[in-house]
């Protein structure tokens, strides 16, 4: 009997941090200032509780979660008609592409947020069906795809120009506009099964990709794309998103993203400067916040 409360009594003592600070993964100092609360604890004027039975919640696992439920959501209502009232916060809350585009100063006129929409050059009439292995999608397909991807994730990761086009994309880099027509299948509740049958075939694309030296700044925002959008994967640890991610990171520097691009430079080298000087500036945005994530 005494060495099993011992053991217990050793137990207990090993956790000498609050709910709160285990749960954000902050210095605690309960055990110096108990019965007072902690230092963290006290300056947000929380209550301070020790549990040896609580367990940190994965807030970022449980996020996903819950996007993508809210995006399931969405879209069905949209299906069927059905609007809901934006609360008042939703409203005055800036989309997240501006956040990620550029601080607002506070000196700063307020000025209206533009929120990209279907331009003229989004008329996919031009490009046609598209094969890939032995799937081939419609002119209509792409063209809800690309809507989609528009509203739904381009807005949250806005490295491309604002008018891209499925048109420009098919021709200057097939692999990003593959990775655009993937990722928005595979969260479209009417082309779920589109993201099945291209999945063979897209992974065959990307490894051939990633064979050969990369030096498209396209093909770089398509591995950025698949490393916020990954692939659906059986397994955690099966997840090759952070590999991805050092391929970007690794091309980024090598082809000078890093860096202002003088014009005389920009004109004596390849495709790699295809893109204005901004949109690879929001590239290595990107790949710093992916890589810090």
């Amino acid at each position: 009997m005494s060495s099993i409360s011992k053991t217990a009594v050793s137990r207990s003592r090993r956790v000498r941090a609050c709910n709160h600070c285990r749960q954000f993964k902050i210095r605690c100092d309960s055990a110096e200032l108990f019965p007072a609360p902690c230092s963290a604890c006290h300056a947000k004027g929380r209550d301070c509780t020790v549990d040896s039975t609580f367990k940190p919640i994965r807030t970022r696992s449980l996020l996903k979660d819950v996007t993508t439920q809210l995006t399931l959501i969405q879209e069905t209502l949209r299906d069927h008609d059905i609007t809901i009232p934006r609360s008042s916060f939703v409203q005055d809350s800036p989309p997240l592409g501006d956040i990620f585009e550029r601080p607002r100063l506070e000196s700063a006129p307020e000025a209206p947020i533009p929120t990209p929409s279907v331009s003229s050059k989004d008329d996919v009439s031009f490009v046609g069906s598209q094969q890939l292995g032995d799937i081939t999608l419609e002119t209509d397909t792409i063209r809800e795809l690309f809507e989609y991807f528009r509203r739904n994730h381009f807005l949250y990761f806005p490295i491309l120009d604002e008018d891209f086009s499925a048109t420009d994309l098919v021709q200057s880099c097939p692999l990003l506009f593959w990775t655009i027509i993937i990722i928005a299948s595979r969260y479209h509740t009417r082309h779920c099964s589109i993201y099945r049958s291209l999945c063979d075939p897209y992974i065959e694309t990307l490894s051939n990709a990633l064979v050969h030296s990369i030096k498209s700044v396209r093909v770089i925002q398509a591995i950025l794309y698949l490393c916020l959008w990954p692939l659906r994967i059986s397994k955690q640890h099966g997840d090759p998103s952070l590999s991805y991610c050092g391929v970007a990171v690794n091309a980024s520097l090598r082809l000078g993203l890093h860096k202002p691009v003088q014009e005389k430079e920009s004109q004596n080298r390849g495709q790699a400067f295809v893109v204005d000087s901004e949109e690879r500036m929001r590239t290595w945005r990107g790949c710093l916040y992916l890589s810090t994530q």
